[in-house]
């Protein structure tokens, strides 16, 4: 308890400090960002939610029954891209099947998809361009894939598929 409260006096004190030098300060919530200028009225915060809606419960299937498996990410992003690429490499080199029957959800058209990554084919990869209903997808996922590599929107998609109960895997990013 005295640690934390040691580290709560050393953090407020660097907030007093320093906050207001950054061009602005990314917060995930308002109170968030009111508390931050209560500490440091000069602090410039902004507010960028993190994550949808709390999934409806009628949309989540119980763990034991969910099969769904999802490599997600926009194929358009450079460096989701990249990371897409370095997983389908790998598994190639490794004569693997641990990417069988996954669903790519991709944003591109399946034409410019199969373009980007030619592999998805011999690897046995699904592709969807986009989904209607999120929840009901993520609901039914037992594990979801975000092949970033730079944090593109990384953040929002580990919170939704934490959200509706998913396991989430990620690269180093």
């Amino acid at each position: 308890r005295w640690h934390f409260r040691i580290r709560r006096v050393f953090a407020r004190n660097a907030e007093r400090q320093f906050a207001h030098l950054a061009d602005r300060m990314h917060l995930i919530t308002q109170t968030d960002a009111e508390e931050l200028l209560r500490v440091n009225a000069r602090a410039k915060p902004v507010v960028i939610p993190i994550g949808g809606e709390t999934p409806p419960p009628h949309k989540l299937k119980p763990f034991s029954e969910r099969r769904e498996r999802v490599l997600w990410g926009n194929l358009g992003s450079p460096t989701i891209l990249k990371g897409m690429r370095t997983l389908f490499a790998e598994a190639v080199r490794t004569s693997s099947r641990a990417l069988h029957d996954f669903l790519l959800v991709g944003k591109a058209s399946e034409t410019e998809a199969g373009l980007l990554l030619p592999q998805m084919d011999a690897l046995g990869i699904r592709y969807q361009a986009k989904v209607d209903d999120l929840n009901a997808l993520l609901g039914n996922a037992r594990l979801v894939v975000l092949v970033d590599v730079g944090g593109t929107g990384q953040k929002n998609r580990t919170m939704d598929a934490l959200a509706h109960g998913c396991c989430v895997v990620g690269m180093a990013e």
